[in-house]
């Protein structure tokens, strides 16, 4: 067991591939702690992400006592729009000054990137990250809801609307495609930045990436929108519910309210329950009643109220 009381004032660091079982048991602990259903990440999963591009070294973050990493934390990027950081403190450090420090450290690694604030989400019952972001001057700002829905169940059947065709991704040929359909789809929706060629190439090239789970919708041979579905291998599931997870789903403005989406959304959750899962989530942005209503047709529920807690890192120059 970690004791911070046999111990120094932890130092931060970069992350290394002989932390990773430490890392891995420090994230089983918090949710463990949190009551979050037991994760587990493949060395694959961290090492791929950690070569994400534009981040290098310091997308991750150890906290390190006794020779051993007591916190953690990674960083994500919307270009042009936000930072957004993770955290995990173990449960015995948690009334330190270990998150502190740590929180720190991003805030200041943050100034070497364009985007001027920096986003933390915390489920609704942490109630000791709100307090420990708050007393570091971040703010609440959004909530976002992970949804769930029940796979096991007999479901609604996907009706393609008239006109339009589905289609799985051609891995190699679709990153173009997929590129400028993820930034015209998205444009505006609350915490999205730009997204480029290369990052898109990074996650067709993850090693768990199924094209299978890409599936465009054309019309007349133009792509129209898509839905991106995951069976991570880097999550194991320690209960008898495997939850796959329903990560993008965008129909193009000419498009909405012809029931693409719904279509779109069936065929995703189609293909996952025959992959075997019993389960599938997805986020919603909590003001976007549209798309809350659209999930909760087909049988999804509010599972997880995700909160958003920012940190201004320097003058706003505009709105974000």
């Amino acid at each position: 067991m970690v004791s911070k009381t046999t111990v120094a004032e932890p130092t931060i660091r970069t992350f290394l591939p002989s932390d990773l079982e430490a890392v891995l048991e420090l994230m089983n602990a918090c949710y463990q702690a949190d009551d979050v259903p037991l994760r587990a990440t493949t060395d694959a999963f961290l090492v791929q992400a950690h070569e994400e591009p534009g981040l290098a070294e310091n997308q991750y973050l150890v906290a390190e006592a006794d020779r051993r990493p007591v916190a953690f934390s990674d960083l994500m990027r919307e270009v042009g729009t936000r930072l957004v950081s993770r955290l995990w403190i173990h449960p015995e450090w948690r009334s330190g000054d270990v998150g502190r420090l740590l929180i720190e450290r991003r805030v200041e690694l943050g100034s070497s990137f364009d985007e001027q604030v920096l986003d933390v989400p915390v489920r609704s019952t942490q109630h000791y990250k709100s307090a420990l972001l708050e007393a570091m001057g971040f703010r609440y700002v959004r909530t976002w809801w992970i949804m769930r829905t029940d796979l096991r169940r007999d479901l609604p059947v996907a009706v393609v609307p008239a006109g339009f065709s589905l289609r799985t991704a051609v891995s190699v040929q679709d990153d173009q495609t997929l590129t400028a359909l993820v930034n015209d789809v998205f444009a505006g929706h609350w915490g999205e930045g730009e997204h480029n060629l290369e990052e898109i190439r990074h996650d067709l090239s993850l090693p768990w990436f199924d094209p299978l789970l890409l599936v465009f919708a054309e019309h007349k041979g133009r792509p129209a929108g898509y839905v991106w579905s995951w069976v991570n291998p880097g999550h194991r599931p320690t209960t008898e519910t495997t939850c796959a997870l329903v990560s993008d789903l965008g129909v193009k403005a000419a498009y909405r309210r012809r029931g693409l989406g719904r279509a779109l959304l069936l065929r995703a959750l189609a293909d996952l329950k025959v992959r075997g899962m019993r389960a599938a989530e997805l986020e919603v942005d909590g003001p976007n009643a549209s798309a809350k209503c659209l999930y909760e047709s087909v049988g999804f529920q509010e599972h997880v109220e995700l909160r958003w807690y920012r940190k201004q890192l320097r003058a706003p120059t505009g709105e974000v």
